[in-house]
């Protein structure tokens, strides 16, 4: 049981260390895309010549920001939720939704992840471009938004993981997981 502990502890952090990753793209990707917008209004007001692309990258980079960083708002449990009913329930019924909510999470996500997965592979195959005045191509956009899907699939499976052991006779040899509130 302890080698079992141990190398889930090591894949906690794995799946940890590769959430905070995905968030340091998103930010890094914002950054570009706020810096490539300044770039174009100066070149627009200065100069009378926008940049061509930078709308149509900016439009497919949002989802790459908003998909890589998804996983790190699910692992710092950061998205919206209504408690105003479980706020009144029982600690054990209040985990049995949030379990719930953690496994219908998984399901849409995890779904939604698969058939992006055959919206890359697609998109690669044929190497697809954007129709726009200067061709860029997409698929690193759509593989970048599978990557992100799987990051918040991963961190999904890691919380309910989690959950199950807490919910184990074994509870005092199972430490919290990283970076879970209580």
């Amino acid at each position: 049981m302890q080698i079992a502990i141990a190398i889930l502890r090591l894949a906690d952090r794995a799946v940890v260390a590769l959430v905070k990753l995905g968030l340091i793209v998103s930010a890094c990707t914002a950054l570009l895309v706020g810096l490539a917008g300044a770039l174009d209004v100066v070149a627009s007001t200065v100069f009378r010549k926008p940049i061509p692309i930078v709308s149509e990258i900016s439009a497919d980079a949002l989802a790459v920001i908003i998909f890589l960083a998804i996983g790190y708002a699910q692992h710092r449990r950061a998205h919206i939720s209504v408690d105003i009913v479980t706020a009144y329930l029982p600690e054990r019924a209040r985990k049995v939704m949030e379990l719930l909510a953690l496994l219908v999470s998984l399901v849409f996500l995890g779904a939604l992840a698969w058939q992006a997965g055959d919206l890359a592979r697609e998109s690669f195959a044929v190497r697809e471009s954007a129709m726009a005045l200067i061709p860029y191509p997409v698929y690193p956009f759509k593989i970048a938004f599978l990557i992100g899907l799987g990051l918040v699939v991963l961190e999904l499976v890691r919380q309910i993981i989690w959950a199950f052991l807490s919910w184990s006779d074994d509870r005092r040899s199972v430490s919290r997981p990283t970076g879970v509130k209580g």
